[in-house]
């Protein structure tokens, strides 16, 4: 448990919930959430318990461990117990205002201080996406299989409709992974089109300007589905193209996020 003064708990990459508690009071006829969280994580709590929730104040003995704590009338429901332990394990990722939520299951590669960042040994998810994406092998199922895993336990990604493909570069792989996604979670899959038809369909470089479409007519939650989360231009420009075709919320679920951009 965390027993310092919480530190800034935001990295610009990407970030797990470090800690929670689950108390109840005297009597048993409420329970309280404490969150060692950014607001991104927070917020996601929050939502998903509704209008069944009301903030609390920090006690004094509280604000070296804790950033919040939440009244909860009642138990605390198994399906937020499910959520808070899921937000232990993914990464949250930074979003601009056109996702409502983005969602990594880990970072590509696990920083080692003796190695250089081009030797960094990937993480298990990165070796899944490495082995699929540049040496043909068929991990998209079982990487899919953990990405469904994020879309039965948190109560957004649940509410899904439909998964949107992102367009690949040649190896295609983000698309196979949307489509075993979409299998996976039983609901329809459709694809963006990039506009200009120009390029890569991907960039590493921060270009937020490309343009998609997607032909299929959306309502209600979508999830766009990739492999590699680098600086959001892509998913993002996939975002605005989800709104245009009718969805009214755009979640983000990738494999894994980049690790080499800064904090």
């Amino acid at each position: 448990m965390i027993e310092t003064a919480p530190r800034d708990v935001s990295d610009r990459r990407g970030n797990r919930l470090p800690d929670f508690q689950i108390t109840t009071t005297v009597g048993g006829r409420s329970q309280r959430i404490y969150l060692h969280a950014n607001r991104a994580i927070a917020n996601q709590v929050k939502r998903s318990l509704g209008g069944s929730w009301s903030p609390l104040t920090l006690r004094a003995g509280d604000r070296g461990r804790w950033t919040d704590r939440i009244h909860v009338p009642g138990k605390v429901t198994p399906e937020i117990r499910r959520l808070l332990a899921l937000l232990r394990e993914v990464l949250t990722l930074e979003i601009t205002r056109d996702l409502d939520l983005a969602i990594a299951l880990d970072f590509y590669k696990t920083p080692d201080d003796e190695l250089p960042p081009d030797q960094w040994p990937n993480t298990e998810v990165g070796d899944l996406i490495n082995r699929g994406k540049y040496h043909r092998e068929p991990t998209a199922a079982e990487l899919a299989g953990r990405m469904a895993h994020v879309c039965v336990c948190h109560p957004a990604y649940r509410a899904a409709s439909r998964v949107i493909a992102v367009p690949g570069t040649e190896h295609d792989y983000g698309e196979k992974l949307a489509g075993e996604l979409a299998h996976a979670v039983h609901i329809p899959l459709a694809c963006a089109e990039r506009m200009d038809g120009g390029g890569p369909a991907k960039s590493a470089s921060g270009d937020t300007s490309m343009r998609f479409h997607i032909d299929t007519r959306l309502a209600g939650t979508v999830i766009i589905a990739d492999d590699v989360y680098w600086t959001g231009g892509t998913m993002n420009g996939v975002a605005r193209a989800a709104r245009a075709a009718g969805a009214s919320t755009v979640l983000g679920l990738v494999g894994a996020r980049n690790l080499r951009l800064g904090r």
